[in-house]
């Protein structure tokens, strides 16, 4: 399908859901987030997180939304910490 990218079959796809938990367990092996909690529930808080400014920003007309997404982000690792 992809013959002019060598080892395209080495590539792992994965759900936004195992991204988050990844991103989840390496932040927390750094000891980026100081809180104890199961990456389940931040895999579920950073979910509820993304697709909830989707919809939220969506509905709202928010423009330019990258502000938004950022905004929000900034005050739930403020709560992590």
């Amino acid at each position: 399908m992809f013959p002019e990218i060598k080892d395209i079959h080495t590539v792992e796809i994965q759900s936004v859901d195992q991204m988050f938990e990844k991103f989840a367990l390496d932040a927390i092996f750094k000891k980026e987030i100081t809180k104890s909690a199961s990456t389940r529930d931040l895999t579920n808080l950073l979910s509820t997180l993304f697709y909830g400014s989707v919809v939220t920003a969506h509905i709202q007309q928010l423009t330019p939304i990258k502000f938004f997404f950022r905004k929000n982000v900034e005050m739930v690792l403020k709560g992590l910490n």
